[in-house]
């Protein structure tokens, strides 16, 4: 209700996306708590998964905003189906069946990401033979790998919620991945006001004002 305007440029976005001619890839909905940004997003995801394309979510939490790549821990969680009550050993299988399925190498990306999970050498993998800035850029360049991979070869989303609550390491992510889009991948991003809103994103931004008394009633 009341968010025509937008609904239809997320219409039009995909459907360039699905083109690969998608131009600007990032389309920034921000404004207060309850205003309507995750129901856009959702409908976003609604329309790309009902034209058969992938949908990657990055969701920001409150409680871990200080928590580097928290986000990205909670997709591969998720995509792995890893809960609190999964072991490391357990975790380290799942991830590793999880880069297989990616058409990922897991003896040389299950390093970089099993350390992102939680999941140390002691559970049964070699550690990177790296260390400081260098380990540090090693796991950004995976981390991007996975996710586009999770995309694959065609058209597909990312939404990236509530990113007033990501750290550093994943804004880094965001502007890597909205850079270098193609012009078959659409950027859905969602946030209050704040200071990362400053970022140099190829985006369309929209201001999500509260509804009108008729758009209420």
């Amino acid at each position: 209700v009341g968010r025509d305007r937008e609904r239809e440029y997320l219409q039009q976005s995909w459907e360039q996306a699905r083109q690969a001619r998608l131009n600007v890839p990032v389309v920034l909905l921000w404004g207060e708590p309850g205003i309507g940004k995750t129901r856009l997003a959702v409908e976003a995801a609604a329309l790309v998964r009902s034209s058969g394309a992938p949908v990657v979510e990055l969701a920001g939490s409150a409680l871990h905003a200080d928590t580097g790549l928290h986000p990205v821990r909670t997709l591969v969680e998720r995509r792995c189906g890893i809960t609190r009550h999964v072991g490391g050993v357990e975790r380290l299988k799942l991830l590793q069946d999880e880069l297989r399925s990616c058409g990922m190498d897991p003896a040389q990306t299950m390093p970089l990401l099993a350390s992102v999970i939680g999941v140390g050498p002691e559970h049964g993998y070699q550690p990177a033979v790296a260390e400081g800035l260098t380990l540090y850029e090693l796991i950004r360049t995976t981390v991007r790998q996975y996710v586009l991979a999770c995309i694959g070869d065609g058209p597909g989303l990312i939404v990236a919620e509530d990113v007033h609550w990501f750290e550093p390491s994943t804004m880094e992510l965001l502007t890597s991945l909205a850079a270098d889009a193609d012009g078959r991948l659409l950027l859905v991003i969602t946030g209050r006001d704040g200071p990362w809103r400053e970022k140099d994103w190829p985006a369309e931004i929209f201001e999500l004002a509260p509804l009108t008394d008729e758009q209420s009633d």
